[in-house]
């Protein structure tokens, strides 16, 4: 029971993410953070982030979010699929 409670002492480490100061990085980390921790972009394969960004844009209209503009979408899915994970081989 010690050790559990003992691990409630250790801090939490911010996640990093790749390119953290870039524009890109900057906007994703801003954007997906107003309702939840945004996933590492190697989460997810290349060809799986497009369609979780237009999941995710379509959570942020029914929220009143304001969703990604085109401009914002074409930066933010560059980003993550440029830091991806790699395709699963099957």
């Amino acid at each position: 029971m010690a050790l559990l409670l003992s691990a409630c002492d250790i801090p939490n480490e911010p996640l990093v993410y790749p390119d953290a100061d870039s524009s890109a990085a900057q906007l994703y980390q801003a954007k997906c953070a107003r309702c939840h921790n945004a996933p590492q972009p190697h989460a997810h394969t290349a060809q799986a982030w497009p369609a979780i960004l237009q999941r995710m844009q379509m959570r942020m209209k029914t929220k009143g979010a304001t969703p990604l503009n085109k401009n914002e979408l074409s930066e933010v899915l560059d980003y993550l699929q440029r830091h991806a994970a790699p395709v699963e081989l099957k």
